[in-house]
């Protein structure tokens, strides 16, 4: 899996491949490593926005796209981010008659 990892202002901090059975899902929270701390401008968790695949070799492989977050802000807004990020995916029903 590629983790992209962006500021708190959309500027890419750093990309690296990892090795997880585990593919986060949109709106849920990474604790940052502490060597990438200051490099996120002392935010110490990443919010994922976008989680998205390609074909490799007969294969999903992930890449997920995180932003940086403080962790007052993590706690109070992971429910309702998540929401927000899945009803503007288009994942959430509309609840037309």
């Amino acid at each position: 899996m590629r983790l992209s990892l962006y500021s708190k202002g959309w500027a890419l901090v750093k990309e690296f491949e990892i090795e997880s059975p585990y593919v986060p899902r949109i709106g849920e929270i990474i604790e940052a490593p502490q060597e990438l701390i200051d490099s996120l401008d002392g935010m110490s968790y990443l919010l994922v926005h976008q989680v998205r695949y390609f074909i490799d070799n007969n294969s999903l492989y992930p890449i997920v796209a995180c932003q940086a977050a403080s962790s007052s802000e993590a706690e109070a807004t992971f429910a309702e981010n998540r929401y927000q990020m899945l009803d503007h995916g288009g994942w959430i029903p509309s609840n037309r008659a």
